[in-house]
């Protein structure tokens, strides 16, 4: 190459082409499946779509070709570097200005974003004869990937790069519907952006639009400039010297250590090089699978739309995926958590796992503490996604119907009875964490018990569902059972904590704080149950056993480090 801003061009071009025409191929054989879904659905289902359906698909036609060319070029975001900031590669020794390396591969970046978009949109047009919008989600996407090049770029850490994809995101989803709202569109959100009559906008929102990529280059811009001599940023540099009326008293520089020369340091704690390895062991991957099933759910509520038009019961489709989601989370995190290896025929630590100069309850806890704290961010995921579907799919009312008829079941309650039901249902997910936890070290460590549970388990299934349905004949066996099974509790309640405490494998200090924990969670338990309108009757054998299940997290989590001992010490 002749010159070095030539080279650059040709890097980010062989760096990228193969991605581009991954992008390219998809979209366009997307397009194709919806073609043969809506013209030959009558030779393959045997049922015609409905014409009516035409804005449903161009809308999901739109939303998905926008995200898709959002992140088409996902190498140059750069999420997936070690460090945070900007990645430099060889930017030190070449021989072009801080202001070349930031903005070309920003404007490739915006301007293979529309064409990601306007290519299959296109082909949409010429192959379903049905108008799709074409200039403004050709901007959005060039709006969305500048802030997304932005937000990998300019935070110098892993918090600030988080806090910034959380409100960049939180930004623009309230922008979005905003934007539905100001238009007082009769339809809903997924159906309206389909149509091109949609994004009507004037010159002065147009000029909004261009101006956020811009703003986007230049304070990324600012951040690099201070990220290549070594310093640290702050936003209100960016801005003229006036808007700093006393700068004095802000300091805006910050020295750091330069990228050049990053020594990682170490951790402060053992409990912290514990944390992270944990964290890198499993809870990416938990994270992961987190961020990707409530793909499920979505694909379910629109088939369900697309085949029954009127049925207005998806609402009870992400009930049931926001209650029961955890506890995928927590069979995933739980196995990874556990952390044993086939070998030889037999279970067992690796022997870094097993020598580590950690206490076991320091280890129990930093693993429940992690597989918990994956499951309630998954939870509240599958929450945030939901809540975006009902507003896309236009199912707001029927989730306000929904909670007025849990209202209904429960009675008129005060607001913080609700807080306190949502804080004691995150606290139960906590206490089913510990008891997988300390369920799959037991089970690891004596098979049998697991066979023989299992066992017994499907024995007793088909007496069960035999006895529903013949008035229960057998309530005094089920009885007995629920008197011996809250014995057994009640026993093992009082002989895991001190087992655990005499032989070591739970320090004093950790048992106050787990005791702690389970005390608030059972008074704050006993609060939210006492305050429902509900027939809370039944044998005495039932509600006994009720009460008695309140001491299995606080048996569990005193079990597992006496479970991790003996993995580890034999």
């Amino acid at each position: 190459m002749n010159r070095p801003l030539q080279a650059l061009l040709w890097e980010l071009w062989r760096t990228s082409r193969k991605e581009l025409l991954l992008v390219l191929v998809s979209q366009c054989l997307f397009v194709l499946l919806l073609y043969v879904a809506t013209n030959y659905s009558q030779a393959l289902t045997g049922k015609a779509i409905d014409e009516s359906a035409a804005p449903v698909f161009s809308g999901i036609f739109v939303l998905v070709a926008s995200v898709v060319a959002c992140f088409s070029q996902s190498g140059r975001n750069s999420f997936d570097n070690r460090y945070s900031g900007f990645v430099f590669r060889i930017g030190f020794i070449r021989p072009i200005t801080t202001l070349q390396l930031v903005t070309v591969p920003m404007l490739f970046v915006i301007l293979v974003a529309p064409v990601c978009y306007l290519v299959p949109a296109v082909l949409y047009q010429a192959c379903m004869a049905y108008s799709v919008p074409l200039l403004v989600p050709s901007l959005l996407s060039a709006c969305v990937t500048s802030w997304l090049v932005a937000t990998a770029w300019i935070p110098t850490t892993i918090v600030g790069r988080v806090l910034g994809l959380v409100l960049f995101a939180a930004v623009f989803v309230g922008l979005l519907i905003g934007f539905h709202s100001w238009r007082q569109h009769p339809e809903p959100l997924l159906m309206a952006i389909g149509r091109s009559d949609y994004f009507q906008l004037n010159g002065y929102q147009y000029a909004v639009l261009l101006a956020i990529p811009c703003l986007a280059i230049f304070t990324t811009y600012r951040s690099v400039v201070c990220q290549r001599c070594g310093e640290s940023w702050w936003v209100l540099e960016a801005f003229p010297k006036w808007w700093n009326s006393g700068g004095a008293r802000l300091k805006t520089f910050k020295p750091r250590t330069s990228l050049a020369t990053i020594v990682v340091q170490p951790f402060a704690s053992a409990q912290q090089a514990h944390l992270w390895f944990e964290m890198r062991r499993f809870g990416f991957h938990v994270l992961g699978l987190a961020f990707l099933l409530p793909v499920v759910p979505l694909l379910v509520t629109l088939t369900t739309t697309f085949v029954k038009p009127n049925w207005d019961r998806e609402i009870w489709i992400w009930g049931v995926a926001i209650f029961f989601c955890p506890v995928v989370y927590q069979l995933a995190a739980t196995e990874g958590a556990i952390g044993l290896r086939a070998k030889q025929g037999t279970l067992q630590f690796s022997t870094f796992e097993a020598t580590r100069p950690i206490r076991n309850d320091v280890l129990i806890a930093g693993k429940l503490f992690l597989v918990a704290a994956c499951a309630l961010a998954g939870w509240l995921w599958m929450g945030i996604v939901a809540a975006v579907s009902a507003v896309l799919l236009g199912d707001v009312a029927h989730g306000l119907e929904f909670v007025k008829w849990l209202t209904l079941q429960v009675g008129e309650l005060p607001w913080y009875w609700w807080s306190g039901g949502v804080l004691v249902l995150g606290m139960q997910y906590v206490g089913i964490s510990a008891m997988l936890l300390a369920a799959g070290l037991w089970m690891h460590r004596h098979p049998l018990l697991a066979v023989y549970s299992m066992g017994i388990f499907c024995l007793h299934l088909p007496l069960v569902v035999w006895d529903a349905t013949h008035a229960w004949m057998l309530t005094p066996l089920w009885l007995i059972y629920a008197w011996g099974a809250s014995l057994a509790i009640t026993l093992v309640g009082g002989w895991g904590p001190r087992r655990a405490v005499s032989s070591g494998s739970i320090g004093w200090s950790v048992l106050a704080a787990i005791g702690g924990l389970w005390l608030a969670y059972a008074t704050l338990m006993v609060w939210v149950v006492s305050q429902v309108e509900l027939p809370l009757g039944g044998p005495l054998a039932v509600r006994t056993l009720a009460v008695v299940s309140l001491l299995l997290p606080l048996i569990s989590a005193c079990l597992a480090p006496l479970a991790l001992a003996s993995h580890r010490h034999g």
